[in-house]
């Protein structure tokens, strides 16, 4: 039985999962006004140092930072809870929607399909620029985004490296690069957090997160539900600069093959109109994968496990260690780095899948149009869009 605060990190973390809209940086805000001001489960000072943390760490920053609040209320299995709670509705949802999309009449599921793929090319368009626009400024920074852009071409159109092999070389060098050329000077660190009493813990953490980085590769081949543990995991490990970097990620181990691309582009669309985290993504992965209900339910839940696991051992391994190592310059460039390289693998994606998936079709390159005006200069929300684009092309594609 879970004791009183353990109880009240679940019902607070499913609550904010099913009204999380927005992506991270609304999470962020979001639980700094209920968690942080309202409750007083943490001081903002200390709020604001942890948001460090999971902005410098890999993986899904708003669930990761639901891990560190959970922590902060109810101790180690607080910290799993909370991020349990948090991502539970989407990948509900998520999984639902895989397992029903392949019921629907042909040609509603055909419409459906090219509004969503739509809204995806308006929104990773989004994305691609604003982490770019996030680059300005730093030279370098943009030289290290554009050269993984640029690999990733040259690689894909050449045939000489295939995407899956280079994306994670290009972040790892984004890495090395970032810590030559974007070393920060030291900063203070006032109002800094009583260091977490997890050693033990910690360093255990770390261990497991090298030994399934490492050994899930090597067992990929032996069946299909570890090749999606494998897949998952890597992704939710190497993402750097947002959860839309997951796409590109994915997309090159999991397509055509178990998904195919226009069913995980759609998706990927449905994904942006869900409460909660983007990584809940992986359920629909899981789920579209499996054959039948009862398989792809448990894939569905494979996939989200997979995919959220690194961050919460990543949140663990370096919580006992944050007050010193986020003052260091050379760790604070190689993340640089990995974010700005993590920009260049989008700006790739939103070429292809994103653009050479759309259908032919000139009305849903219209509709790709209009939503992306949309989002950019209305600041229209990107759950209503994607609404919008799934109801326009049910009805007239």
């Amino acid at each position: 039985m879970l004791n009183q605060s353990k109880r009240e990190v679940f019902t607070t973390f499913l609550v904010l999962g099913l009204y999380g809209f927005g992506g991270p940086t609304a999470h962020f805000a979001l639980f700094r006004k209920v968690l942080a001001e309202d409750r007083g489960w943490i001081s903002a000072e200390a709020y604001d140092e942890y948001l460090a943390l999971c902005h410098f760490l890999p993986g899904p920053g708003s669930s990761q930072m639901a891990a560190v609040l959970g922590w902060v209320r109810a101790g180690a299995l607080g910290a799993v809870i909370a991020m349990t709670a948090f991502a539970l509705p989407s990948v509900v949802l998520m999984a639902g929607a895989a397992t029903a999309l392949p019921v629907l009449p042909d040609d509603l599921a055909q419409g459906v399909t090219s509004g969503l793929l739509a809204a995806v090319a308006a929104v990773v368009a989004g994305a691609a620029i604003s982490m770019l626009k996030a680059q300005t400024g730093r030279v370098w920074a943009l030289v290290i985004a554009g050269g993984a852009a640029a690999g990733l071409f040259m690689a894909v159109y050449s045939g000489l490296v295939g995407v899956l092999v280079l994306q994670p070389v290009l972040i790892a060098a984004g890495a090395l690069a970032g810590l030559v050329l974007l070393r920060r000077e030291p900063g203070a660190a006032a109002n800094a957090p009583a260091r977490p009493a997890l050693p033990a813990g910690g360093w255990a953490a770390a261990a497991v997160f090298a030994v399934l980085l490492v050994g899930l590769p090597w067992s990929a081949g032996a069946h299909d539900a570890l090749a999606l543990a494998d897949s998952a995991y890597r992704a939710g490990a190497l993402v750097f600069g947002g959860g839309h970097v997951v796409l590109p990620l994915l997309q090159a181990e999991l397509t055509p093959e178990p998904v195919a691309q226009d069913v995980f582009l759609a998706g990927y669309g449905l994904a942006q109109a869900l409460p909660g985290p983007l990584f809940s993504f992986a359920a629909f992965l899981g789920a579209a994968a499996g054959d039948d209900p009862a398989p792809a339910l448990a894939l569905a839940a494979l996939g989200a496990i997979m995919i959220f696991l690194p961050g919460l051992l990543l949140v663990f391994a370096v919580l006992p260690i944050w007050s010193e190592l986020k003052t260091r310059p050379p760790a604070q460039g190689a993340i640089s780095g990995a974010a700005a390289a993590a920009t260049g693998l989008l700006i790739y994606a939103s070429y292809d899948p994103v653009l050479t998936g759309l259908p032919s079709d000139w009305r849903v390159w219209a509709m790709a149009a209009l939503a992306f005006a949309a989002l950019q200069a209305a600041k229209a929300p990107p759950p209503l869009v994607v609404a919008v684009c799934a109801i326009l092309g049910a009805a007239f594609l």
